[in-house]
């Protein structure tokens, strides 16, 4: 087999780097098993196609469509661009390729293009572009950047632009087939790309790995990885087919579900995709769109907590004073409320002499921004009210946690923070962050743009939680869903 071929050649190459040294290029091999699915994945079927591997590697993506497309009685000649600049990649995969083109007859020709995609000025159309790209954060002022300048806000990364591009060289009703990062279907950095890729392809496929660590083989990769398929086309349509699976090894053990394509996939605003694997994950989704109030609609704002302790270290100390004030962060989370000072051997207070670490004493949610994959639960929030630290006109706030505040800084009714943290402490909203972002960071961004019932029923849930002893998760969960129940 051709494939196993180009494994073994990628292996010795594998074995004369380190992981450091590709982790700096974002230099990730696709497996065996996921290549081949890639490669099924594919259904573009006419006599002569033209194909483009963007970022080939050595040629593992491609030969596995290759070998694929050469079975199918429709296609009768292939020819296939392949995009490698890293030097010492070039030799194995010019080899990889000449033992293919001897024995894949429908491959008439294949060109090995050796320039960086991104800056390629070759306007050449394709059927299908398969593609591993690169993972790897760029400046926004590098050269690939500016040149993808329209899908650019925030910390750019060469993975979408490589989708980008891809999408720019399709022809009309041609497949795109990636492996790449989830991040892009949620979070402002990547708004402005989901906007440009989302009015010019529809998702037809989408497959999720459960394992952030399971999807490259021999690689130390923790990712949020995800396969999609997408045409080129405006056409409408109904569904999106996702698949799941725990890693690159178990793809004959898929969950599959076909979705409403206008439940994964907004057509306006934030343009989020979306990822319900299941009937309950579309009830999530279709509850909480039913909302139609947000976090500023009734003057409020969630923000990042102000103290970087390893920049302010100066300012930092372990004593209360006169001319300090309590640093809060998730060490002082406890059961829905906060327990100051810790017993944890931390610097738990900060100096007034830096103003711009302090905020006003004033009621409001506090919310982890950070999660291991193995908890529970990705929206963590507490209650804090000014009553319990009266002495203080001014607190702070550590970055690794977020913080519900008025945007005129008037202060919150407690009715308010106690139906805030019903509404933000239950299942339905945990959930439906999971869906919407697959990552461990809870994004302000996305929080302040997540419906929630409207003041009314935020005060109604508020006042019913302040009479209940120990507000768990399940009490919460109960007094949300009677709560819009009644309205």
């Amino acid at each position: 087999m051709l494939l196993e071929k180009v494994l073994n050649s990628t292996d010795e190459y594998l074995n004369s780097k380190s992981k450091s040294d590709r982790k700096k290029i974002g230099q990730f091999f696709t497996s065996k098993e996921t290549a081949i699915y890639m490669a099924e994945l594919s259904n573009y079927k006419k006599d002569n196609i033209k194909i483009l591997d963007a970022g080939a590697g050595t040629g593992i993506l491609s030969i596995a469509l290759l070998e694929k497309l050469n079975k199918e009685e429709d296609i009768q000649n292939i020819e296939i661009d392949l995009y490698e600049n890293d030097l010492e990649i070039i030799p194995i995969l010019e080899k990889n390729m000449a033992e293919t083109k001897e024995k894949v007859s429908k491959l008439t020709k294949y060109n090995i293009i050796k320039e960086n995609f991104i800056l390629s000025n070759k306007e050449t159309s394709y059927d299908i572009i398969i593609s591993n790209p690169p993972y790897k954060k760029i400046g926004k002022n590098d050269i690939e950047a500016k040149e993808m300048s329209e899908v650019i806000y925030g910390q750019p990364n060469l993975y979408f632009l490589f989708m980008t591009k891809a999408m720019r060289l399709l022809t009309n009703n041609g497949e795109m087939i990636f492996i790449v990062p989830r991040s892009w279907t949620s979070g402002a950095y990547f708004k402005k790309f989901r906007q440009v890729f989302l009015d010019n392809v529809r998702l037809t496929d989408i497959h999720l790995f459960i394992s952030r660590d399971k999807v490259f083989n021999k690689e130390n990769v923790l990712q949020e990885t995800m396969i999609l398929k997408a045409i080129k086309t405006k056409e409408i349509k109904n569904t999106i087919h996702i698949t799941q699976s725990y890693s690159n090894e178990d793809f004959e053990e898929l969950k599959s579900y076909n979705i409403d394509y206008n439940v994964c996939v907004e057509k306006d605003n934030e343009r989020y995709v979306y990822l319900p694997i299941d009937n309950t994950d579309i009830e999530v989704l279709e509850t909480i769109k039913s909302f139609h109030t947000k976090l500023e609609d009734i003057g409020l704002k969630l923000k990042t907590g102000l103290t970087v302790d390893f920049r302010n270290e100066e300012y930092l100390t372990n004593k209360a004073s006169n001319n300090s004030v309590p640093l809060f962060s998730s060490i002082h989370f406890n059961k829905g409320f906060i327990k100051f000072p810790s017993n944890e051997d931390e610097l738990q207070y900060v100096s007034k002499d830096n103003t711009a670490l302090l905020q006003k004493n004033t009621n409001s949610l506090f919310i982890k921004r950070f999660s291991s994959k193995e908890e529970n639960r990705r929206i963590q929030p507490v209650m804090f009210f000014k009553k319990d630290f009266a002495n203080y006109e001014y607190i702070s706030t550590e970055n690794h946690i977020n913080f519900i505040g008025s945007i005129d800084k008037k202060d919150i009714n407690e009715d308010v923070i106690y139906g805030l943290y019903g509404i933000y402490n239950s299942t339905l909203y945990d959930k439906y962050y999971r869906i919407l972002n697959g990552s461990t960071q809870v994004n302000a961004t996305e929080i302040n743009n997540i419906p929630i019932p409207n003041e009314n029923i935020i005060k109604n849930i508020g006042k019913r939680l302040q009479k209940k002893v120990n507000i768990t998760t399940e009490i919460c969960d109960n007094v949300l869903l009677e709560a819009i129940s009644n309205e």
